[in-house]
C-alpha cells in the first residue's frame, strides 16, 4: 500500500481527490499570476490602454455616470466613445479599487489575478463536464490558461480585454458540446453555460467574440444535419444572449451604424497578410518576453508562438487519429472521435487563416463583409481559436492514451504521467517567458509619458485628429463668459453668460450619440 492510498484510507478517497484538486487549480493560478504579484506592471504594448481605461471608468463613475458611456477626460477632454465601443462591465471592479484609493497599477494587478482564477474555474467546470472526469478538468484548464497566448495576453501585449474573453471561451465550447451531443435538459437551463460564456466575452472583447461566432458558425455548418435539430435551442441562446448584453449591443450598434468610423474604412487591416504568423511561429514551442508586431517576418517578434504545450497537443491529437484502430475497441467511441478529428482541422485551418500563407487580399474591398473580416487588425489573433481547439483535442487524446488498456501500466499511473509532463512542459514554457519578460521590459507604476489613453478608431471619419492633440478650451468669438463645470448629475455642464450680439461657441466635447 502506497502513500497515498494510506492517505486515502484515513480521510476518505473523495476528501483527498477534492483537496488536490483545489491544490492543482490554485497551483495553475499561481504559475499564470506570478508577475502579478509585484510593486509594479510590466510596460506592454497598450498597457496605456487598461490603465486608461480603469483611470477613466472611475472618474466617469465619481461624477455619476452610470453606466459609463462616454469617457470625458479622453483625447485631452475632447472626450470619446471607448466605453461605448469597448465592453467595460468587468473593469468596473478596478475602477473601484481605485476610487477606494488602490494605485492603478496595483487595481489592474488585482484584476489580472482575479481573472485568473476565475477563468481556471470555468475551464476546470467546462473541460470537467466536457469530458465527465474532474482529471481531465484539470488537465485542460492547465493547458488553456497556461499556454502561450493567453500569458502573452496578459502580460506582454497587456490585452486584459481579450484574455478576459479568452477566460470565457472554454464554457462556450461546452455550451455547445452540451446542446449538440448532451442534451440533459430542455429550455434556458441548457443553454445557460454557452449564454453566460458568450456574455463574458461580449462584454470584455468585442473582436473576439467576433472570432468566436465565426468559429461556431463553421461548426453549425459542419454538423449541419444535427444543427436543424438543434434549431430552437440555438435560436433561445440567441435570443438569451441577446437580452442580457442589450444594454451594450444595442448603443454599440446604433453608434457604429450611425457615423463613418476610422474603423470602419482601411484604418483596420490595410495589410492584414504583412501581419501574418509564419510556420515557426504557429509551432514555434518557446515564446519569449520581447519583440514587437512587424511586417512581413517573423524576425523580432519572439512573443508570439502557439508554445511547447499545444504543439504536444496537436502531436498527441494526430498519433490518435492515424492509430485510430488501437484504440477503437476502447475510447474514444467512433462519434467522439469524429468530433476531434473536426475540431482538430477547425484548428488547423484557423492556423492558416492567421498565417502570411493566407490570401487576405480578397477582402481588401470595402464593404460591410470584408471590414467586418478585416476588424480583427492582425490575424495572429486567430491563435485564440488555435488555443481553444487544439486544447480539447490534446484532452481527448491524453485520455485516449490513459485508458487505452495495458496490463503492465494502471490508468493511475498514466494519467500521473501525464499530469507530470504536462506540468513540467508549462512551467519551462512560462519560465521562458516570464525570465526574459523580466529582463528585457520595463516594469512601471504609473504611465506618466502620455496625455492620451485612448486609440483613435472611434472617431468619426472626418475627424481632424491633429486639431485635437491639444488640452480642451471653450472657444467662442465674442463677450459673452462660458466656464466649463464639468460633471453635474451624470451630464457635462457649461454656465454661459450671455453679451449683446449674436456669436457662437465651441464646446470640446466630441459629438456623439449618449452625450449629454
Amino acid at each position: 500500500m502506497n502513500i497515498l492510498e494510506k492517505i486515502e484510507n484515513r480521510f476518505g478517497k473523495k476528501t483527498v481527490s477534492n483537496v488536490l484538486i483545489a491544490m492543482a487549480l490554485l497551483g495553475i493560478v499561481m504559475i499564470a499570476s506570478l508577475p502579478a504579484f509585484r510593486s509594479g506592471v510590466y510596460k506592454g504594448f497598450d498597457l496605456w490602454f487598461p490603465m486608461g481605461r480603469i483611470e477613466s471608468i472611475a472618474y466617469e463613475l465619481s461624477h455619476g455616470q452610470i453606466p459609463v458611456r462616454y469617457d470625458s477626460t479622453a483625447w485631452y477632454g475632447n472626450g470619446y466613445i471607448s466605453s461605448t465601443m469597448y465592453g467595460n462591465i468587468f473593469l468596473y471592479f478596478p475602477a473601484l479599487l481605485t476610487l477606494l484609493g488602490v494605485p492603478t497599477y496595483r487595481a489592474y494587478n488585482v484584476y489580472v489575478i482575479t481573472i485568473n482564477i476565475v477563468g481556471v474555474i470555468i475551464g476546470y467546470y467546462s473541460f470537467r463536464r466536457t469530458f465527465n472526469s474532474k482529471f481531465y478538468g484539470v488537465l485542460g484548464a492547465g493547458v488553456y490558461y497556461l499556454s502561450a497566448y493567453y500569458i502573452t495576453n496578459i502580460y506582454m501585449r497587456s490585452d486584459v480585454g481579450e484574455a478576459t474573453a479568452m477566460a470565457f471561451c472554454p464554457l462556450v465550447v461546452y455550451g455547445m458540446y452540451r446542446i449538440y451531443f448532451q442534451d440533459k435538459e430542455k429550455g434556458v437551463r441548457n443553454v445557460l453555460p454557452l449564454v453566460i460564456g458568450m456574455t463574458g466575452i461580449i462584454q470584455s472583447h468585442v473582436i473576439s467574440g467576433e472570432l468566436i461566432v465565426f468559429t461556431l458558425i463553421l461548426f453549425c455548418l459542419i454538423y449541419f444535419r444535427e444543427t436543424v435539430k438543434k434549431i430552437p435551442q440555438l435560436l433561445l441562446a440567441v435570443i438569451v444572449t441577446f437580452a442580457a448584453n442589450a444594454f451594450f449591443i444595442i448603443p454599440f450598434l446604433d453608434c457604429y451604424l450611425s457615423y463613418d468610423l476610422k474603423a470602419e474604412v482601411g484604418s483596420a487591416g490595410d495589410n492584414l497578410r504583412a501581419y501574418g504568423l509564419y510556420l515557426d511561429q504557429i509551432l514555434g514551442l518557446f515564446p519569449e518576453g520581447s519583440g514587437d508586431s512587424l511586417m512581413w517576418t517573423s524576425e523580432g517578434e519572439e512573443f508570439v508562438r502557439l508554445g511547447i504545450l499545444h504543439v504536444v497537443c496537436i502531436v498527441a491529437m494526430v498519433a490518435v487519429a492515424v492509430t485510430y484502430r488501437i484504440f477503437s475497441k476502447e475510447k474514444p467511441v467512433k462519434k467522439e472521435h469524429k468530433l476531434a478529428v473536426t475540431v482538430l482541422i477547425m484548428g488547423m485551418l484557423a492556423s492558416w487563416i492567421s498565417s502570411a500563407y493566407f490570401p487576405w487580399e480578397i477582402f481588401m474591398h470595402d464593404n460591410p463583409a470584408c471590414n467586418m473580416i478585416r476588424a480583427i487588425q492582425y490575424p495572429g489573433r486567430y491563435l485564440l481559436i488555435q488555443t481553444l481547439c487544439y486544447t480539447f483535442v490534446g484532452v481527448y487524446a491524453f485520455r485516449a492514451f490513459a485508458m487505452k488498456e495495458s496490463q503492465k501500466i494502471s490508468i493511475r499511473l498514466k494519467k500521473t504521467v501525464i499530469i507530470g509532463i504536462i506540468a513540467v512542459l508549462a512551467m519551462l514554457q512560462n519560465g521562458i517567458f516570464y525570465y526574459t519578460l523580466s529582463c528585457r521590459i520595463e516594469t512601471v507604476q504609473s504611465i506618466t509619458d502620455r496625455d492620451n489613453f485612448f486609440d483613435a478608431l472611434y472617431f468619426k471619419e472626418d475627424t481632424d485628429k491633429e486639431k485635437i492633440l491639444k488640452r480642451a478650451e471653450v472657444l467662442n468669438d465674442g463677450e459673452c463668459v462660458v466656464k466649463d463645470l464639468g460633471f453635474v448629475d451624470g451630464k457635462r455642464a457649461f454656465s454661459i453668460e450671455n453679451g449683446t450680439d449674436k456669436q457662437s461657441i465651441v464646446i470640446p466635447v466630441l459629438d456623439y450619440k449618449y452625450v449629454y
